[in-house]
């Protein structure tokens, strides 16, 4: 299963860099958790739960951190994240099945591409001084926020898929495999919850999020045991 190439231990390490990365520094959610901490009162409660408007928006970038956790920036990057975090266990499910490699493949485009169009951070940052283009971006929120939740699922569903992978491929422990299914699980049940909780199937996302932690963690460190292996197996 450990193909002895500097290519793979190299990839191996680069995943395991980037998982890491996207636990301690990258997380997805960082806005909601600056919220209840009211943004460290670096933003007034007006802006926090009053209207968006070009002003407001203005305001929020006027510490240009503080922006971009308010738009989600972090979300973004730790979605590309796990898509390097991803990349070997995909190689390894192409290997031994194609077209479940290329499902896996499809997947963590679609949710990149998704996110990326659905996340407003850049574009409000980028076009911070023309109020023109800054009303026409918000303008598009609704719709931008149906990707949002496109994007979603396709990550949870990415997650679950890779997570069977996992066992299938007997890549992991078995704790992995737990805690990839109960992250995966939770986090799906937010689509389901839209139709009997309404606004608070958030959640099921907020319920996911220790388990996320702890399996994207599980994924590096495992990710790195196996480079480990593979040097001492090319000796």
């Amino acid at each position: 299963m450990i193909a002895q190439t500097k290519g793979l231990k190299l990839l191996l390490f680069i995943s395991c860099l980037a998982g890491l990365t996207a636990v301690f520094l990258f997380r997805r959610n960082l806005a909601a958790e600056a919220y209840m901490l009211q943004y460290f009162g670096f933003i007034s409660e007006e802006l926090i739960y009053g209207k968006l408007t070009v002003d407001a928006v203005k305001e929020i970038f006027s510490i240009p951190l503080v922006g971009l956790i308010y738009f989600d920036f972090f979300d973004l990057v730790n979605v590309m994240l796990l898509g390097i975090l991803f990349t070997p266990v995909i190689y390894f499910t192409y290997r031994k099945w194609q077209w479940l490699g290329i499902l896996s493949v499809l997947l963590l485009a679609g949710c990149l591409v998704f996110y990326a169009i659905s996340n407003l951070a850049l574009p409000l940052y980028i076009n911070l001084h023309d109020p023109e283009k800054l009303r026409e971006i918000l303008s598009q929120m609704p719709r931008r926020a149906i990707t949002g939740e496109i994007s979603v699922f396709l990550l949870y569903a990415l997650g679950l898929l890779i997570t069977v992978m996992t066992k299938k491929l007997n890549l992991f422990s078995r704790y992995t495999y737990a805690f990839g299914l109960l992250t995966n699980v939770i986090g799906l049940l937010y689509f389901p919850l839209f139709f009997v909780i309404g606004e608070f199937r958030y959640l099921a996302i907020a319920a996911a999020a220790p388990f996320t932690v702890i399996w994207h963690a599980n994924l590096a460190f495992h990710l790195n045991a196996l480079r480990k292996k593979s040097e001492r197996l090319a000796e």
